[in-house]
């Protein structure tokens, strides 16, 4: 369970933002204007770079550790 958890702070370190977008406590709609302002600020994060674009697709499992593209998605 230690793993987990660590692998949850990391993703917070990595993307603040995404841990307040999926937080249970409060309910966001996509049509309400902080939740554009936040998917835009977490755009603009994850497109900042190669290196951001890459460990936001890792986080999500689409690509693996070693940076090919996840079996359930086709690689």
């Amino acid at each position: 369970m230690a793993k987990q958890s660590t692998t949850r702070q990391r993703k917070q370190d990595l993307y603040p933002l995404f841990g307040e977008m999926t937080s249970p406590a409060k309910n966001i709609r996509l049509c309400d204007p902080e939740a554009k302002e936040a998917m835009a600020a977490a755009k603009a994060v994850v497109t900042a770079s190669k290196e951001n674009a890459l460990r936001f697709l890792q986080s999500v499992g689409i690509v693996t550790a070693s940076g090919r593209l996840a079996k359930r998605y086709g690689g």
